[in-house]
């Protein structure tokens, strides 16, 4: 990684600022709150309602984006000022350096992602953050290979980040402890969409656990946390062992429209560890996406649209941008 130094992208205005309620916690309680997959940058991201573009123009976030925003700020209030906020890898959508991805963008800007991203994480006050780097196509901040969680550490975005293993702000994998719990994070699992079998990939992550820790190989890992697929699952294996597939912050995208899309729905959402006196437990804070299905066409409706009003509407430089 270059240790040269970086010149801060388009300065981010936050444009909604919580008047957040009270938080009651019982006496000697810890609390984690653990967050992924935020994606910010492409369009089915999490996003402001309005944000300046960095080449000029304002880009307005579309109705999905601002049930998005809406949910976020629903699950700040529910949990804002947290011990620890844990965010598990993916938090830009990266600068579209696969030409096929680019139209999934308002921005690619890849800086001005970072420090988006990064103001939406603070808007939580958590008392420390830890970042995990997420997935190999988002993580790139130019052509170097400094990942976006990253630079969103180092460069001072998110103040309260941590540096993990000695050196990095964004490891590929850390562990957290907090209240004698220990919490074992990485961004990538692997697995089938299938929902047959959905609990396989995390019990399998969790025996992988067991394995390292009897092999003396890691310490005890006692709540394992996986992102990247999109929808939440946990598996508790009784005590304070749980083997947990993380929600997300993106809604369903064209690529996954294309692919297997009736299976294909993800979970949006924040997950809350509660600590007291070496217990832990877990609160879940997942909706459905409400936007899955697409409007559906209606032929007899359809006999009395104009088209060529349509067609000339979406062809007009000067009108209503589509997404």
């Amino acid at each position: 990684m270059a240790a040269t130094k970086r010149t801060r992208g388009p300065r981010i205005k936050q444009s909604d600022r919580l008047r957040l309620p009270r938080r009651r916690r019982r006496k000697g309680e810890l609390c984690l709150v653990a967050v992924s997959d935020l994606h910010v940058g492409g369009v089915d991201g999490l996003c402001y309602p309005s944000q300046q573009k960095p080449g000029g123009g304002t880009y307005q976030a579309n109705e999905r984006q601002l049930w998005l925003f809406e949910q976020w700020k629903a699950a700040i209030r529910r949990w804002h000022h947290p011990d620890a906020l844990v965010v598990v890898g993916d938090a830009t959508a990266g600068s579209g350096s696969q030409k096929k991805l680019r139209s999934a963008l308002w921005t690619t800007n890849a800086m001005q992602q970072a420090e988006l991203a990064a103001d939406l994480v603070n808007m939580w006050h958590a008392g420390l953050v830890y970042l995990v780097e997420g997935t190999a196509r988002h993580v790139k901040i130019d052509e170097e290979t400094l990942a976006v969680e990253e630079y969103m550490g180092r460069y001072g975005l998110v103040p309260k980040a941590v540096v993990g293993n000695g050196k990095h702000y964004a490891p590929a994998e850390r562990i957290v402890r907090l209240g004698g719990i220990a919490f074992h994070l990485s961004h990538f699992l692997s697995g089938t969409s299938s929902p047959v079998s959905p609990a396989t990939a995390p019990v399998r992550e969790h025996i992988n656990a067991l394995i390292a820790e009897a092999r003396g190989w890691y310490p005890r890992c006692d709540v394992v946390l996986r992102a990247h697929r999109h929808f939440y699952l946990s598996v508790h294996f009784g005590g304070n062992r749980f083997a947990v597939r993380m929600p997300c912050w993106q809604m369903k995208t064209r690529y996954e429209r294309g692919r297997n899309a009736l299976l294909w729905n993800p979970m949006i959402g924040a997950l809350q560890f509660r600590i007291k006196d070496g217990h832990v437990s877990l609160d879940e804070g997942c909706v459905e996406c409400p936007f899955n299905a697409p409007v559906p066409d209606d032929v007899e409706a359809d006999r009395g649209r104009d088209l060529e009003a349509e067609r000339a509407a979406l062809l007009d430089p000067f009108g209503d941008e589509d997404e």
